[in-house]
């Protein structure tokens, strides 16, 4: 086991059951998303976060996809999940119901 950063609690465990305990998911910021297109260094960043989080067993959520452009590079850079206008503007609890229930079965929603 590594050693204990400074900022936690003398007997905190560092493992990898501690990391999962906290966290089970990194979520890509929208800012990233949208200038990794044109801006090479927040594309690798996107991919050099992925990779990090993949290591550590924690899914990847990037949001605010709005493009093709968007999701081909966040598909090439391993995310898990994309979420965003590219896929639909926010919606009513009763008009997901409705968008579940039609399209649903296509889908893993569990």
């Amino acid at each position: 086991m590594r050693d204990r950063p400074a900022f936690l609690p003398p007997g905190t465990p560092t493992d990898q059951a501690w990391i999962e305990s906290l966290i089970g998911t990194i979520k890509i910021d929208r800012s990233f998303v949208m200038s990794a297109p044109k801006a090479p260094q927040d594309a690798k960043l996107i991919a050099g976060l992925t990779s990090m989080a993949h290591e550590l067993s924690l899914r990847v959520i990037a949001e605010g996809v709005e493009t093709g452009a968007h999701v081909e590079l966040l598909r090439a850079a391993g995310c898990d999940e994309l979420q965003g206008y590219h896929y639909s503007r926010p919606v009513t609890a009763s008009r997901f119901i409705d968008l579940l229930e039609k399209y649903g079965a296509q889908y893993d929603v569990a």
